[in-house]
């Protein structure tokens, strides 16, 4: 799969980007920045994508709500949202607590991708 990744902390990015790689991946990003992230939506060809939910201090619910749009699945990536305001806000996007393995978030985001093409 060609997955998004916005991240905002270097260190965190890199090493997801690194194991998606690993997984067989190609990896858009990581955007660091919520502007980084939108444009990468509107540029690139992407089948997925994994948000953390602040970006410098931006929440990222705007890229969300532009993937939301194109029926481009996503699953948020966070240590500190609330899960109950993420869920009434976009039901449909799995909550991966950091840290989560990446192939757990893989797997969600190619039953995600499977369940969309049919």
């Amino acid at each position: 799969m060609k997955i998004l990744l916005a991240e905002d902390e270097a260190i965190v990015a890199f090493d997801l980007k690194m194991d998606l790689e690993d997984e067989g991946n190609v990896v858009v990003g990581p955007c660091l920045t919520l502007k980084s992230c939108i444009d990468a939506i509107e540029t690139k060809c992407i089948d997925a994508a994994i948000l953390d939910v602040d970006l410098r201090g931006e929440d990222v619910f705007p890229a969300a709500e532009i993937l939301n749009a194109r029926a481009i699945p996503f699953v948020f990536h966070t240590g500190h949202a609330s899960a109950t305001d993420l869920q009434r806000r976009f039901p449909n996007a799995p909550i991966c607590r950091k840290p989560m393995p990446v192939k757990k978030m893989v797997l969600k985001l190619e039953n995600m991708v499977d369940g969309s093409s049919n």
